[in-house]
């Protein structure tokens, strides 16, 4: 029996075609999005107790809470995941990562992917990566109504970088295998600039999905863009204008989706990161706050760095994994 385990769930970026992951657009329309995984992440151990201390749940991560059943468990994802699982056994959960909730890199997404990841794990269930994200979508789509895409259960859970296609009865993973100058190139001149503040990126999303239909050509034209990415960084020579040139026009076409996803701070930030030398910037996420992503020649950052030093920069690699299974104890 297995009594213990943890798992290792990477946070992710995602350059272009985030928006038409939605159901509502791509089951039409087609969508398709480039994302890669980083080396930012969710840690979550599941642990086997004997419910001595009148504790069947017990749950540490920004909150603490104990439950006897999982119609008290407040958390909402995992009482979603103990439910769907059907995990009648007490147990400990903890989660710890490396970056601030609602920050526009999919840690919701790598929490379930990472929770339901254990959950079978410790259940002894062997489990496919495709099965992992497409679970992960039925609890935060299905079960708690979430107005969110699909982009992010599956860069979480194969890890790399990936063009993810959609479609309205299949979603395929293609993994995007750069040769060793282009990923150094692009992980030394790409950076996370932090906002400084998070964000109810549901709030924004709801919103998003919302204005749909009356947006669709923009969705068409982001579809493009990630195609048009995805062949940029295949190149034998990635050319850095091209790239940056992508993502600042999928950041412009971006914030048409909403009148949410920017605010005046926002611009003002978005407006120092332009003058400090900056050649491609798009925030992350559903947008309102979180990181935005900056693409920096080598020969700028000097400059970069000192003109926008009253913000965070958060230097970050490519990650070739996906969840994993980082630690388990086993009673033989």
């Amino acid at each position: 029996m297995i009594n213990y385990v943890t798992t290792k769930t990477p946070l992710r970026v995602s350059f272009v075609g985030g928006g038409t992951d939605f159901y509502k657009h791509y089951s039409v329309h087609g969508g398709s999005v480039v994302s890669t995984a980083i080396n930012k992440y969710i840690y979550v151990t599941v642990k086997r107790h004997s419910n001595l201390f009148n504790e069947k749940y017990r749950l540490n991560y920004s909150d603490t809470e104990i439950a006897q059943g999982t119609k008290y468990i407040k958390n909402e994802i995992t009482k979603a995941c103990l439910e769907y699982m059907k995990i009648n056994f007490s147990v400990y959960i903890s989660t710890i990562s490396d970056i601030p909730t609602s920050s526009g890199l999919g840690s919701s997404s790598a929490f379930t992917v990472g929770l339901l990841h254990a959950l079978h794990t410790i259940l002894g269930n062997k489990i496919s990566k495709q099965e992992l994200a497409l679970q992960a979508c039925k609890i935060e789509l299905d079960i708690l109504k979430k107005p969110i895409g699909v982009q992010d259960q599956f860069a979480v859970s194969y890890g790399s970088i990936n063009q993810i296609n959609f479609k309205k009865k299949s979603i395929k993973v293609n993994k995007i295998k750069l040769n060793k100058n282009n990923l150094n190139l692009l992980s030394k001149q790409m950076f996370l600039v932090w906002t400084g503040q998070t964000r109810d990126s549901y709030k924004i999303l709801r919103d998003q999905k919302k204005n749909i239909k009356i947006k669709t050509l923009q969705l068409n034209k982001m579809t493009s863009l990630a195609s048009k990415f995805a062949k940029s960084i295949r190149m034998k020579k990635i050319n850095l204008d091209t790239i940056s040139d992508i993502l600042n026009l999928n950041w412009v076409m971006k914030e048409t989706l909403s009148k949410n996803i920017t605010t005046k701070r926002l611009s003002k930030i978005y407006k120092k990161i332009k003058k400090s030398k900056a050649d491609g910037i798009k925030l992350l996420g559903a947008g309102g706050g979180g990181f935005f992503l900056t693409v920096v020649k080598k020969k700028n950052q000097e400059f970069f760095k000192k003109n926008i030093k009253s913000l965070k920069i958060v230097n970050f690699k490519f990650s070739n994994n996906g969840t994993k299974v980082i630690y388990k104890d086993e009673t033989i």
